[in-house]
């Protein structure tokens, strides 16, 4: 998990140096908004790269979006595309949607299809020229807008201040506003403060290791990765693990130690939820696929532990091991299961306990 801001031109000139010593581990930073016009350019867009790359400062990039239609959604696009061209950020490049100066409501706010279209068109177009792409929205466009499930495949920066978590699945958090909180020296709007995120994955390794964002995929990037950085979320579930005698090295990879203390969680979770009576001993087999339960939205007990830990140990964000099946919980397993070769139910039985042991 990293700490970071968001800031565009209303920031001023920001103080990057301030804002990393004050603990700033990533930026979002707005390119823009609207149509592809230099006049909506973010005049600080350019000046917060330099500083942010200079500094070491892991970026993204973002813009304000006021589409209406899908031609209006090419030109944000082309707008994008035009401002990270030879720039190389980190961080997901994100179409913010929103209406806070109700411009849409003004002109016609379009329906909750067009909107998800609009979305769809932008993100797909930065996917095909190899960025890592998402979209931004608050709780209110998240349940009435957009359709969600229809934008699983792009990073969900998801604004929801003043609250402890977010009650939604996604990458990044947007946690406050300057009028929740938010406040970063060096970045702060006057004395009103600014806004502040949180991100659950590590972009900067998966853009390496896929090679997006203008990064060159290779094989010695991918290595030097491995032997200098790991998976936060795996080591979060090692750790986890040797909390429980496990006695894993917090290395952040996947390897049979830790599919062996995945294994023997599971079996332990299946004794204590079910009373099944397992020899723990970290080997799936066909005792331990007996005793399973299937896991769902709503579940609570043992067995979710070993599930949580489980699916952070193969790197998917559930947000908490606290044996609570969720949102976030059943967002993870659909993540896995696409990733595994099996049906994306959010169901946690047989097969995906499986898979998640091999």
């Amino acid at each position: 998990m990293k700490n970071g801001i968001d800031v565009s031109s209303h920031n001023g000139t920001v103080d990057w140096a301030k804002a990393k010593a004050a603990g700033i581990q990533f930026a979002m930073l707005r390119a823009g908004y609207g149509s592809d016009r230099t006049d909506q350019d973010d005049t600080q867009f350019a000046r917060n790269v330099v500083e942010c790359d200079r500094l070491g400062i892991p970026w993204g990039a973002y813009l304000y979006s006021y589409a209406l239609t899908f031609s209006s959604a090419e030109s944000e696009l082309a707008h994008l595309l035009r401002l990270l061209h030879d720039k190389k950020p980190l961080y997901p490049v994100i179409l913010d949607m929103e209406d806070a100066d109700g411009y849409r409501k003004r002109h016609g706010m379009p329906s909750r299809r067009m909107l998800t279209d609009i979305t769809k068109n932008v993100c797909s177009g930065l996917r095909q020229k190899n960025y890592l792409p998402g979209y931004y929205v608050n709780e209110d466009w998240y349940e009435t807008r957009i359709y969600p499930n229809e934008l699983e495949n792009y990073v969900f920066w998801y604004a929801r201040p003043g609250v402890n978590k977010p009650d939604k699945p996604c990458g990044i958090w947007q946690n406050n506003f300057p009028e929740t909180g938010g406040s970063c020296p060096g970045a702060n709007i006057g004395t009103c403060g600014c806004d502040t995120d949180v991100a659950y994955i590590d972009y900067p390794q998966l853009v390496r290791r896929k090679g997006l964002n203008g990064w060159t995929k290779s094989a010695d990037t991918a290595a030097a990765l491995t032997q200098t950085t790991g998976n936060s979320l795996v080591r979060q579930a090692q750790a986890w693990y040797n909390a429980r005698g496990a006695g894993l090295k917090t290395d952040g990879y996947w390897g049979p130690a830790t599919r062996k203390a995945a294994t023997a969680s599971v079996q332990r979770g299946c004794n204590q939820a079910y009373g099944a009576g397992l020899t723990v001993d970290g080997i799936w087999g066909p005792k331990t696929a007996a005793a399973v339960h299937t896991l769902r939205h709503g579940s609570n007990n043992e067995s979710v532990l070993s599930l949580q830990a489980a699916l952070l140990a193969h790197g998917r964000n559930c947000q908490d091991i606290d044996g609570i099946f969720g949102e976030h919980t059943e967002f993870a397993i659909r993540s896995f299961q696409r990733s595994a070769g099996l049906s994306a139910d959010g169901l946690a039985g047989k097969n995906t306990f499986a898979a998640l042991c091999r």
